[in-house]
């Protein structure tokens, strides 16, 4: 399959972490050891890891999929914005309190009874020099008006598309993309029909997501609503 509808392959997690660490290496971080050492006896479970972030990303698609195959509702696939960050500052970003302001509007907005289902992902936007946290998300039974409520909650953030909201109509493909660790940036506009391409992110820019990537555990990047972790599995909350 093209590589955009498919999981990456051991190859490609390879490939991208002998990148990862010959950028990092020159660069004199002690992460690139950790990544030179992985392997499937003794994973090093950091998110900058190629390996480790496909391992995890097979076991939380799963579940989200089993969550959208067990649960009624409305279903569909969002992207909120959380907050934008300035270069160099993305270290200092705390996952855990932009997911509790975003809990918090969601309660304001009428989600609840809702369940959410995602991942929060840094993007760094080359022309205007700073990242923009975000979320990709499975929704299961949101209303409409209760998106609109939302929707103009996040507008102080000055954000063009502070929401986007989508029928969820290719699970496999769509709900592939809610948790990712990628290292790259689209500095492009995007064409008519396709996304703009990728390109390797600044060295700087590596640097600084890996450290901030290596400050967390896979699991403080997911993010539930109306939905806990039990046993290692998702459901929904009591």
């Amino acid at each position: 399959m093209p590589r955009r509808q498919r999981f990456e392959t051991l190859y490609d997690t390879k490939m991208r972490n002998f990148e990862r660490i010959e950028i990092l290496a020159n660069r004199g971080s002690a992460i690139a050891e950790t990544l030179y050492e992985c392997d499937a006896a003794s994973p090093c479970d950091l998110p900058a890891c190629a390996r480790c972030a496909r391992r995890y990303r097979i076991y939380f698609t799963g579940e989200a999929l089993a969550v959208a195959h067990a649960y009624v509702g409305p279903h569909e696939f969002a992207t909120i914005f959380l907050d934008t960050v300035e270069v160099g500052s993305l270290p200092e970003a705390n996952v855990k309190r932009a997911h509790a302001a975003l809990r918090k509007r969601l309660d304001r907005s009428g989600f609840k009874g809702s369940v959410l289902v995602g991942g929060t992902e840094a993007a760094w936007i080359a022309a205007d020099r700073h990242w923009i946290l975000h979320l990709h998300l499975l929704a299961i039974g949101v209303r409409p008006d209760s998106w609109e409520r939302l929707r103009a909650k996040l507008d102080d953030f000055g954000l063009a598309v502070p929401l986007k909201v989508e029928t969820l109509n290719d699970e496999a493909r769509q709900l592939s993309y809610i948790t990712k660790f990628t290292t790259y940036h689209r500095p492009l506009k995007r064409g008519f029909d396709r996304p703009s391409p990728a390109f390797p992110l600044p060295p700087a820019r590596l640097e600084e997501l890996a450290t901030w990537w290596a400050s967390h555990r896979f699991e403080d990047f997911g993010f539930l609503y109306g939905a806990r972790r039990r046993g290692g599995r998702i459901a929904l909350q009591d």
